[in-house]
């Protein structure tokens, strides 16, 4: 049987979860900090990176406060809002990938739907061969190959709108089985849990599709840093949201009235969360390397608080030195010529 109340943290684990997410808060601070510094005129990317490097903290602070509720409707509802930051997390990079390739001046637009839309156009009159999303993501898509157009990248904001309406739906359930006392029925459970897995179909279908259809377009020449924004996802949805997940729904299996994991789930948590934004690091911040990196660097004096500037960089645009496809790149050629531009002759990897 449940407790009535969640059982206090120990002394040690009041310490080891405060020490990593006050690690975590001051890598993400710094980060955001010299992210914004160096990327200052690249208004677009520096609040879409803001966001991806504040979500990491964010879910370090709900944590610490769930580990401290006083009640499990509290407590649950932390964790409830942690999986709302996530989601929120996928649709801000959802929409960096889309608007990256959008943009012709680096200035982004109007909202996602829009630049979704204008991808998807691109792309057909391009003559783009039907994507594969591979069989991993034939869950979430129903399909292995999708014509290319924009009604396969409109669905890309379709299913991150999906994801976040199914948080919202478990934050509110979860309140009304409390008021309604099913709390303490394990079916009532287990329709949560799977709700919340397939978020992480979603989340991850969503993710791996996008990646793959973007990585001809988008920093080719930068293999190492897209991986590691994948992987800061993948530990985000895979690993918070999905194997601790499945480890909290096995422990109750075996014994449901073991609450072992719902005690220590917070170490596990915040070492995660610790992990997540030591990749943001290289992720986001310019020049997207370990360490503080050169601050001269070409990319960062274009862009910078003090020697960059918004025509700067729309001359580094205009150069074709630009990490990303423009609307000229695809309606001028076809894909795989588009695609030799950044680096990428062959069709076939797309």
């Amino acid at each position: 049987m449940v407790s009535s109340a969640p059982t206090p943290p120990e002394t040690w684990q009041v310490v080891a979860v405060g020490a990593l997410a006050g690690l975590t808060a001051i890598l993400a601070i710094v980060d955001i900090f010299l992210m914004r510094t160096r990327y200052w005129f690249h208004f677009n990317m520096r609040e879409k990176y803001t966001q991806l490097l504040a979500v990491p903290v964010l879910c370090a602070f709900l944590n610490v406060l769930m580990m401290f509720a006083k009640g499990w409707s509290y407590h649950f509802m932390m964790g409830d809002f942690a999986l709302l930051a996530r989601v929120f997390y996928l649709r801000a990079s959802v929409s960096l990938r889309l608007e990256l390739f959008n943009s012709s001046s680096a200035s982004g637009v109007g909202s996602v739907a829009e630049a979704a839309d204008s991808v998807g156009n691109m792309l057909a009159k391009s003559n783009h061969p039907p994507h594969d999303v591979g069989l991993c993501c034939v869950p979430c898509w129903c399909a292995k190959k999708i014509p290319t157009n924009s009604a396969l990248t409109q669905s890309f904001v379709k299913r991150t709108d999906m994801a976040f309406g199914l948080a919202v739906l478990v934050l509110v359930l979860r309140q009304v089985f409390w008021d309604a006392e099913l709390h303490h029925d394990q079916g009532v459970d287990l329709v949560l849990h799977g709700l919340t897995l397939v978020m992480v179909v979603l989340a991850l279908g969503v993710d791996m599709a996008l990646d793959k259809l973007m990585k001809p377009y988008i920093a080719p020449e930068k293999k190492g840093l897209m991986v590691l924004r994948t992987a800061q996802l993948q530990m985000f949805w895979a690993v918070i949201g999905g194997l601790n997940v499945i480890a909290g729904i096995i422990i109750m299996e075996v014994n449901e009235d073991s609450l072992w994991w719902v005690h220590n789930q917070y170490i596990f948590i915040a070492v995660e969360l610790l992990v997540t934004a030591m990749l943001g690091h290289k992720a986001w911040v310019p020049p997207f390397m370990w360490g503080l990196g050169d601050p001269n660097d070409e990319e960062i004096n274009i862009s910078s608080y003090s020697t960059g500037s918004r025509e700067k960089i729309v001359q580094h645009v205009k150069s074709g030195k630009a990490n990303y496809l423009t609307v000229h790149d695809c309606e001028a050629a076809d894909a795989s010529a588009a695609a030799a531009k950044l680096g990428q002759t062959d069709a076939a990897a797309m």
